[in-house]
């Protein structure tokens, strides 16, 4: 499953270098949204809390 992309910024390697993720340093600049987005996503994808996903049920949504 395609869970998100982020785009090329030319600070987000330079701020986690130096020990600060772009989400923090820069909020509100695309790729940092992106970067939130993403973690939705992934979010979504997890079960429930207090569910624990079978090995066979994660390498399925691996494959997909």
């Amino acid at each position: 499953a395609f869970l998100g992309e982020i785009p090329l910024q030319s600070g987000v390697a330079a701020s986690g270098d130096e020990g600060e993720p772009i989400v923090a340093r820069d909020p509100e600049s695309p790729a940092a949204k992106a970067f939130f987005a993403l973690a939705e996503q992934v979010r979504k994808a997890l079960p429930p809390e207090g569910d624990s996903p079978s090995s066979e049920d994660l390498h399925l949504a691996w494959k997909s």
